[in-house]
């Protein structure tokens, strides 16, 4: 099964859809998370979560068997922001009020975004957005280190039997940066114009 991965969108809606158009033939597309805030266009974020939902819903329209969306630390900010009406800290990290708009027109976007799922499990590889606590079983995993750890997943082996790619961190490359046991396909696509994507062949 030739699966493609996609790295954090930050609501390049433009770029997401010249990448789509790039990508070779895949099976299943799997975006990991951080599909919306920092869009450098005008209501990138409605546009890139209107496109990735009708994809996730039709997949064989866009080419593809399946569309796996994962929740990100970006979406599981703006659920917090949505539901308790604090958005500072969504603010503060480039959310827009233009898609808090659009959320109250359509809430089902907050729905979909609850139900998304935190991690992806493939033969030999584990998608998720930001990493794993190193040394803990994948079961026993906190969602908040699922969708916002750093430092000891980055520096440390995670002990897990699995190859896990993820986004969450910035890399300085303009290409997915792999390390032991690990592959990072974020490359900052809301400031550079490179939308990390990955392509693996894996066994059914």
């Amino acid at each position: 099964m030739i699966i493609t991965a996609i790295g954090d969108v930050h609501g390049c809606y433009d770029l997401l859809t010249s990448t789509l158009k790039t990508l070779p033939d895949t099976d299943e597309l799997i975006f990991v998370g951080d599909l919306i805030d920092r869009s450098p266009q005008d209501r990138g974020d409605e546009q890139v979560v209107k496109l990735v939902r009708d994809m996730q819903s039709r997949p064989d329209y866009y080419g593809f068997d399946t569309v796996t969306v994962l929740r990100g630390n970006h979406e599981q900010m703006f659920i917090h922001a949505f539901e308790d009406g604090d958005t500072l800290c969504w603010n503060l990290n480039g959310g827009s009020y233009d898609f808090f708009n659009y959320a109250r027109t359509d809430p089902s976007v907050v729905t979909w975004m609850k139900s998304l799922p935190l991690h992806a499990l493939r033969g030999d590889y584990l998608f998720v957005h930001a990493g794993v606590r190193p040394g803990v079983p994948l079961e026993e995993q906190e969602d908040e280190d699922l969708l916002w750890i750093r430092g000891s997943f980055l520096t440390k082996p995670h002990g897990l039997p699995y190859t896990i790619v993820h986004g969450h961190t910035i890399q300085d490359d303009d290409a997915p940066v792999y390390t032991d046991g690990r592959i990072a396909i974020d490359l900052g696509a809301f400031y550079t114009g490179n939308l990390g994507t990955i392509t693996l062949d894996v066994p059914n």
